[in-house]
C-alpha cells in the first residue's frame, strides 16, 4: 500500500488577527454549523461611597466562531488534551458553575 504524501501548511496570520481575552463562551449548533461566542463579563460599579457596589455586569460578546462539526470536534479533542495537560502539570482546574440559560430564541 503507498503511503500518503504529507502536504506541508504554512502558518500565516490575516491582517485582522488578534488576541482576544474571554471569561466564557455559548453557543450553539445547527445539523451543519456549530456557532461558539466568546465573550467578557466586565463588573460595571455604581458609586456608593467609600465601598464601590457592582450594579450589574456587562457581558460583552468579543468574536462568534462557526464551524463544521467535524472541525468542532477535533476543537473539543484538542481542547481537552490540553485541559489534561495543563492539569497534570499545574493541578486541577475548578470549575465556574453557572446556571443555564432559559430556553428560547438566541443569535
Amino acid at each position: 500500500m503507498a503511503k500518503k504524501a504529507r502536504v506541508r501548511v504554512k502558518r500565516t496570520f490575516s491582517e485582522t488577527h488578534r488576541i482576544v481575552h474571554a471569561t466564557g463562551a455559548e453557543g450553539g449548533h445547527t445539523p451543519i454549523e456549530m456557532r461558539i461566542k466568546f465573550y467578557q463579563d466586565i463588573p460595571v460599579y455604581k458609586e456608593t461611597g467609600l465601598r464601590p457596589e457592582i450594579d450589574h455586569v456587562e457581558r460583552r460578546y468579543e468574536v462568534e466562531v462557526v464551524m463544521s462539526p467535524p472541525a468542532a470536534k477535533q476543537l473539543a479533542v484538542w481542547l481537552f488534551d490540553h485541559v489534561r495537560r495543563y492539569e497534570e502539570q499545574f493541578g486541577p482546574i475548578a470549575p465556574k458553575l453557572r446556571k443555564p440559560l432559559p430556553p428560547g430564541p438566541r443569535r
